[in-house]
This record gives C-alpha cells, structure tokens and sequence, in this order.
C-alpha cells in the first residue's frame, strides 16, 4: 500500500513497495504519467496499470477486481479515481479540500484536519504505518501552493 495525501496544491506521497508484506523498496515514485496526464497510484501494485486503462475507457472481457485508487491531475484539474462493480468512479476534488488514500490515509487525514500539510501528515503515517515509508515526493499542483 501507501499514503498519498492531498492539501493545499500540494500532492504528497510516500515510496515505499511491498511485496507480500516484505519491504522491496522504499524509492518507487507513485506517480505514472500518461499522455500528460498525472496518476499518483496507491494499492496493489499489479492493479496500477488496470486502472489506469480503465480511466481511459478499457473496456476488460471479464470482470476483474481493481484494488487500486488514485489522485489524478488531468488539465489541471484534480480528481480521485477507482473502480467499482466494473466501471470507473471519477470524482471531482476542490483546491480547498483536503484528501488522503492508501494504508495511512486515516493516519495522514487525522493530521491535516489537525492542520498538519499533506507533506507533513505522509510523514506522520510513515512512523504508524508499517506499509508507507521511504522518501515523501511532493507535486505541486497550482502555482500559489507552498509547503509549510
């Protein structure tokens, strides 16, 4: 799993990739970019480019599980992205709100509402969720955004 955390323009995650609970590397960048469009991928990891299809409108032969959800940043605009029962759930996120998803995105919630920056609520969920760790990589996503 990870934590990726959105506040305030800026999109933070963590690089950390397990494989069967073990620790293969805590330096994997989250982002995939796409024709210019930007997914910060969290879950299983083989489910990453499953969703990814199925945002640009795959349709798959038989009914697969997708256990992946993303932020995406397509055209500027900020949007959380999974699949439920086969179709592909795009749900429109303000600038103002804040958001985060993964195996530490309660922990990495918890922090910002108690008004912590999406950089430093990653951190936070680095030191209580044994699956997101590594490097917190940020993505700023409008021009005013700045890190606290």
């Amino acid at each position: 799993m990870s934590t990726i955390a959105y506040k305030d323009g800026i999109i933070a995650r963590d690089s950390r990739r397990l494989n069967n609970g073990i620790i293969v590397s805590d330096k994997a960048d989250k982002l995939k970019i796409v024709d210019n469009i930007c997914f910060f991928v969290c879950g299983c990891v083989c489910d990453y480019e499953f969703l990814i299809e199925a945002y640009f409108g795959k349709v798959f032969e038989k009914e697969i599980e997708i256990e992946a959800t993303a932020l995406v940043v397509d055209e500027m605009k900020l949007f959380e992205i999974s699949v439920h029962e086969g179709r592909v759930v795009k749900v429109p996120l303000m600038k103002d709100e804040i958001c985060a998803y993964g195996s530490g995105g309660d922990i990495a919630l918890g922090a910002m509402e108690a008004g912590k920056s999406a950089v430093e609520s990653v951190e936070i969920a680095k030191r209580r969720d044994s699956r997101t760790g590594g490097e917190v990589k940020i993505f700023t996503l409008y021009e005013e955004a700045r890190i606290l």
